[in-house]
């Protein structure tokens, strides 16, 4: 049996407070287990009681394996902005270098202003018209009268089959066989329309130029034909898929 808490045999409590009056009689039992219904049902009052503020805010996350639900929306938009900033520096850097790749490099350093080779009709040995189109792609050598018969075979030599090398002069150049590699084509430009062009889209010394034209139409660079093949390979070997 349990002992009152106000009681005559309830030792000294040495000026200590007592418990408050609406509490009324607080008996003590002997026996802890005693108590064992009533802590039952303390803890499922408890218990009824956390599962109603987990409905209303979530699952408890006090421990920290989660963030807190009122974080949810902030984390989202932070998120999403740094998701957008990426896409933007992706686009700037995509453009970026679709335009670098648009120019073509030039013996002077600088960007061409276009990088599409004219539709221009060359003049064959027998004096009929060749559509420079339909021998691409093709390294087009200007030789403007100059003796490039030695550089014309190097680029023949270190250029895949299905590239034409085209020596383009007053009149069609007598070039010498060379031996394998691409097939030479010399034709003539008597209007100098590609001297024209090519003086318009590099600026620089006047001498032999050599363009290298994708099959596409595309100008990929523009060089002197004095450059050594080695500075240009790569170059020539993707032509064709260009």
């Amino acid at each position: 049996m349990g002992t009152p808490s106000n009681g005559d045999s309830r030792p000294d409590r040495e000026g200590l407070p007592d418990l408050p009056a609406e509490w009324g009689t607080i008996v003590v039992p002997d026996d802890p287990s005693e108590l064992a219904a009533e802590a039952a049902q303390v803890r499922r009052e408890l218990r009824q009681r956390r599962r109603a503020v987990r409905q209303r805010t979530g699952p408890d996350r006090t421990a920290g394996r989660f963030e807190p639900a009122s974080l949810r929306i902030p984390l989202l938009i932070v998120s999403l902005a740094v998701l957008a900033a990426l896409t933007s520096l992706i686009a700037v850097i995509w453009q970026g270098q679709r335009q670098s790749d648009d120019n073509p490099a030039t013996g002077g350093g600088g960007a061409a202003p276009t990088a599409t080779l004219p539709a221009v009709d060359l003049v064959g040995p027998d004096g009929g018209p060749v559509p420079v189109h339909g021998l691409l792609p093709a390294v087009l050598v200007l030789v403007r009268d100059c003796a490039c018969d030695a550089q014309i075979q190097a680029v023949a030599a270190g250029a895949p089959a299905e590239v034409t090398v085209v020596p383009v002069g007053g009149r069609p150049p007598s070039v010498a066989p060379a031996p394998g590699g691409a097939a030479v084509r010399p034709l003539a430009d008597p209007d100098a329309r590609l001297d024209t062009f090519v003086d318009g889209l590099a600026a620089g010394e006047p001498g032999p130029t050599m363009l290298l034209v994708a099959a596409s139409g595309r100008i990929v660079r523009v060089l002197p034909a004095t450059t050594a093949v080695e500075a240009y390979r790569a170059d020539l070997a993707l032509l064709a898929s260009r």
